[in-house]
C-alpha cells in the first residue's frame, strides 16, 4: 500500500492546538478523545453514550470500519473525568459529539472533519498545514504506543 501523507503532531504542534482551542468547546473534547484512544474520525463520530463503559473503563466500537467489526477500547485515566461531566449531558441515544442540527445531514462525518481540519489548521506553521489532519491524532496514539514500555520486547527501527 501507499505512504500516508499525513503525519502526526510534533509535541510543540499538540501543545499550541490544545492551548489554543476553548476547553469547553466540543472541538476541544473531540480532539482529546481522539488523541487518547487513537480511534478514526468515523468511529469517534458514530459513538453513543452507550457505547461508554465507565464502570468496566472501555469504549464499545461496533461495524465502523466494516459492519460486523467489534472492539473494545481501553479509556485512559486522564478521560476518566471528562468523561463523567460529558456523559451526564447526553441520554442513551445523543452521540458523543456532536448533536447539534447542523451536523445531523447526511454529510456530518465530513462536515465535523473540517471544522477539526481548520482548528488544525489555524494552530500550526503554514507550512506544515498540508502534512496534518484530524487523522494525525491517531498516528501520535500509535506512536505513543510504540514509545511506551506498556510492550516489553523488541523493537523494530525503521
Amino acid at each position: 500500500s501507499k505512504n500516508s501523507q499525513w503525519r502526526e503532531f510534533s509535541e510543540n504542534e499538540l501543545h499550541s492546538i490544545f492551548k489554543n482551542t476553548d476547553k469547553d468547546t466540543e472541538e476541544y473534547k473531540f480532539m482529546k478523545f481522539a488523541l487518547y484512544t487513537g480511534l478514526r474520525r468515523g468511529e469517534l463520530l458514530k459513538l453513543k453514550k452507550s457505547d461508554i463503559n465507565l464502570e468496566k473503563g472501555f469504549v464499545d466500537v461496533k461495524g465502523t470500519k466494516t459492519e460486523n467489526a467489534v472492539r473494545i477500547v481501553p479509556i485512559h485515566a486522564d478521560l476518566d473525568d471528562f468523561l463523567k461531566e460529558h456523559l451526564e449531558e447526553k441520554t442513551e441515544d445523543c452521540y458523543l459529539f456532536f448533536n447539534e442540527e447542523k451536523f445531523k445531514v447526511l454529510s456530518r462525518e465530513e462536515k465535523i472533519g473540517g471544522l477539526i481540519n481548520n482548528i488544525i489548521s489555524l494552530c500550526v506553521k503554514e507550512e506544515v498545514k498540508k502534512e496534518l489532519n484530524i487523522h494525525s491524532f491517531r498516528k501520535n496514539f500509535a506512536q505513543e504506543l510504540f514509545f511506551s514500555d506498556l510492550f516489553k520486547g523488541k523493537r523494530r527501527v525503521v
